[in-house]
């Protein structure tokens, strides 16, 4: 075997496999705009469930839950919200606000902290 095959192979296990989402929440999706292939839907779906705190309480979250649950808003702002702290883990000072589809509510307590960092460093701009 040649070792550009090889290094192909090897690099594709460990690519995580997309956790699937149910039909329901797929068929939910679609019908509020969202593609369940896209690569925004991908990365919130791979996120798989944010545990989080809210108001001293314990939370979970999961785009197939709210998408089964027929949470439209809900599921456009954990679709944001992850792509946005995915952008910001990665690119801090590259990465601005989104103006839409965001909530706090969808990120863990240390990702809230680091997302509490970039709306200060904007606020210091004003």
């Amino acid at each position: 075997m040649k070792a550009f095959p090889l290094a192909v192979l090897a690099m594709s296990l460990c690519v995580p496999a997309q956790a699937a989402l149910s039909p329901k929440a797929e068929a939910f999706l679609t019908s509020i705009g969202l593609i369940p292939t896209s690569p925004e839907v991908s990365l919130a779906i791979n996120d798989g469930v944010i545990s989080t705190t809210f108001n001293g309480d314990s939370e979970q979250y999961s785009l197939e839950q709210l998408a089964t649950e027929g949470k439209r808003n809900g599921t456009k702002a954990f679709v944001g919200t992850r792509n946005f702290i995915a952008k910001l883990t990665a690119n801090f000072a590259g990465t601005s606000i989104p103006a839409t589809n965001y909530d706090p509510l969808y990120l863990t307590v240390q990702e809230r902290a680091l997302a509490g960092r970039k709306f200060a460093e904007r606020f210091k701009k004003s």
